[in-house]
């Protein structure tokens, strides 16, 4: 609850916000729901660093080992937001080294390591969602045109015919993903399909997709055919 608060005055203004945590933190100790609000409220702050960030996750010993996951993948999906790939790099492996099991987080760590062209973390979250989720599994798959995308040359028809295939399959077995959507969309517009990718953006984000690239894309294609109210409302 103070976690919540502490956010919730800090919505304008960032160091109010601060300040009640720091109150709480008097109060009740250091507890990982305080460090997740404290990175809430520092990345809101104009000029926001990596490094204030980061130290969040130091000394987290006497937390759970789930209260430890969620702490590095919280901080990993902020210090990703605001650019730092590097940091939120180094969050999710150690959010993953916390739970084996989960696929979520590999997912984050898969899509910064194709940012970064960092082919041998590539190949290795491939192999542990090969080994969680099924060589044919949704997420492995999505991952695998994630990165095939960022290979396709204009004009390989084959290629592009290989990653729909395998979209086509993902899509079968986890339909109310709109992850799965969005890629299907970056596969239209790499086809120079623009009609195509507006639909599939739509369909993303009616699924649940929220990434801000792709409501990019959508409020751009939006813009372009002058649907404007649509566009705002994103």
């Amino acid at each position: 609850v103070r976690a919540a608060l502490a956010v919730l005055r800090g919505a304008d203004r960032p160091d109010a916000g601060l300040t009640e945590l720091d109150a709480a933190e008097k109060t009740l100790g250091d507890k990982f729901e305080f460090r997740l609000a404290r990175a809430q409220l520092l990345a809101a702050r104009p000029g926001a660093d990596a490094k204030p960030l980061t130290t969040l996750a130091k000394n987290p010993g006497a937390f759970s080992r789930d209260q430890r996951f969620r702490l590095f993948s919280g901080l990993g999906a902020v210090t990703a937001a605001l650019g730092f790939r590097r940091e939120a790099t180094e969050l999710y492996t150690r959010a993953a080294a916390e739970a084996p099991f989960d696929l979520g987080c590999r997912a984050a760590l898969f899509d910064l390591a194709v940012l970064d062209d960092r082919r041998d973390l590539q190949d290795r979250v491939l192999a542990e969602m090969a080994a969680l989720d099924g060589a044919d599994g949704p997420v492995r798959l999505a991952a695998e045109v994630a990165r095939g995308l960022t290979q396709l040359k204009p004009g390989d028809d084959a290629a592009a015919a290989g990653l729909r295939a395998k979209l086509k399959t993902a899509i079968q077995k986890r339909e109310s993903w709109g992850r799965l959507y969005a890629l299907a969309g970056d596969l239209d517009a790499a086809a120079g399909q623009p009609d195509a990718a507006l639909e599939d953006y739509r369909q993303a984000i009616a699924r649940g997709e929220q990434s801000d690239g792709v409501v990019r894309k959508l409020v751009k294609l939006l813009l372009d055919r002058q649907h404007h109210p649509e566009a705002l409302a994103l």
